[in-house]
């Protein structure tokens, strides 16, 4: 039984070295929203490599912004006029898509992030995790209940983990510093109509 306890404990912890995270990002059309970066945080908090993925219509210049993101260590994007709104229909079919390669997926909690998070989780037979406040592992976090009168931390079993940030929890990550590499996926397949 104790071998047994110590195989298992030493198998998660080369799960943890193993994380990868990807934040969808929010952005005006040329700058990313103070929210994302706040949601960058987050995800350095949980470890592993941190992707980034900015979609919309002409992202160039968000693009590369987001390769000057430290911590960040690649930007995929998708530029295409069905990803131009932020529909939540279009984004979590991207967003699926590109689930395989990520431990968690990661959005700020706002109305974009509320309205695609719900959607990629019933599509992913996953429970999204809503206002993240705090990460205290991997697969643990603090989020608020009862109307934010109470806090409960939560540990998540699901393969792929789903997570909506508190943006006001997180500090903003800076804006400079990073070298990101950056790379184009396809939006084919994404238009809901």
């Amino acid at each position: 039984m104790f071998r047994a306890t110590r195989v298992f404990h030493s198998l998660n912890r080369a799960a943890a070295r193993n994380a990868s995270t990807l934040v969808v990002a929010e952005h005006s059309g040329n700058v990313i929203n103070q929210g994302t970066l706040a949601c960058v945080t987050a995800a350095s908090k949980i470890g592993g490599e941190v992707s980034l993925l900015v979609m919309g219509a002409n992202t160039a210049d968000v693009v590369a912004d987001a390769c000057n993101i430290p911590g960040i260590t690649k930007v995929l994007f998708s530029n295409g006029a069905s990803l131009e709104h932020n529909l939540a229909e279009n984004t979590a079919k991207l967003v699926q898509g590109l689930s395989g390669d990520f431990t968690h997926i990661l959005t700020p909690s706002s109305n974009v992030g509320k309205n695609f998070m719900p959607r990629l989780g019933a599509m992913m037979d996953s429970a999204p995790l809503s206002d993240v406040m705090e990460v205290v592992s991997e697969d643990t976090f603090v989020r608020p209940v009862y109307a934010g009168s109470a806090l409960a931390t939560v540990q998540m079993k699901d393969s792929i983990k789903l997570i909506t940030t508190r943006t006001t929890a997180f500090d903003k990550a800076a804006t400079t510093g990073g070298s990101a590499s950056s790379s184009e996926v396809s939006s084919d397949g994404s238009d809901a109509g």
